[in-house]
């Protein structure tokens, strides 16, 4: 059975994914500052946003696991970082190619730009710290303690614009998107939420499968001290055999 719902969410998302596609190519209308080049907002801001709300799931799963020791909640945050930096990752890759026409050139360190690089840098490093910890229970709680205090980051990306002038003001703050474009943004957010959700499930679970192996498997024995040979006595001196002449 519960196979079964996962199929179906799986087909859901692929279901709601395309016709979102077919809305944000072909349905929603051009905009009148940037044309065609526009439409690739559709799967940046979303996934941006995805990204952004799974980074804020892994700092509650981390504060969860701080307070409970429950291991679910470390898979959680494992499966939460590792889908958050899917989609933000795709996100600023989309937003760079975006920016080209746009801006005429891939990056520049405008205030947003530099926030969400530096917030994919710390949480990188929050993965990399997962990877190269072996004992589970440490593992958890040095991640746990990194993942709270990389999420200030996610606040200083959504305010940034807000608290210094940027160029997403000056060029996408005159977008037009009122109407069927408005609509196919936020459905398109729906739609990727829906698949991200599904993904986060699915590493929950094998997460936490790999967890309980690792807990229930018994601690390394202690290295063995090399053996060393028996060591053979030495011949003890012996008198020697007397010549000719004490005969």
């Amino acid at each position: 059975m519960l196979r079964m719902l996962v199929w179906m969410w799986a087909f859901l998302s692929i279901l709601l994914v395309a016709i979102g596609a077919w809305l944000g190519l072909s349905w929603a209308p051009s905009e009148k500052y940037m044309g065609e080049v526009q439409r690739i907002m559709y799967v940046h801001v979303p996934f941006v946003q995805v990204a952004l709300l799974l980074l804020v799931a892994n700092f509650i799963a981390c504060l969860g696991y701080l307070f409970s020791g429950r291991w679910g909640f470390d898979a959680l945050a494992q499966a939460t970082v590792e889908v958050g930096l899917l989609f933000g990752s795709v996100g600023v890759v989309l937003g760079a190619i975006w920016a080209k026409p746009t801006w005429g050139v891939y990056w520049t360190w405008d205030p947003r730009l530099t926030a969400s690089a530096v917030l994919l840098i710390v949480y990188y490093g929050y993965w990399a710290l997962r990877q190269f910890t072996e004992e589970p229970e440490r593992r958890a709680r040095w991640s746990a303690v990194v993942g709270i205090l990389a999420a200030v980051n996610a606040p200083i990306v959504y305010f940034s614009v807000t608290w210094w002038r940027s160029m997403h003001q000056t060029f996408t703050g005159k977008l037009d998107i009122e109407g069927p474009m408005r609509f196919v943004w936020h459905y398109n957010s729906v739609a990727f939420l829906c698949t991200a959700a599904l993904l986060v499930v699915l590493r929950t679970h094998f997460a936490l499968k790999q967890r309980g192996l690792e807990v229930a498997m018994p601690p390394p024995p202690p290295p063995l001290s090399p053996k060393l040979p028996p060591s053979v006595p030495k011949p003890s001196p012996t008198t020697p055999h007397p010549g000719p002449e004490g005969l």
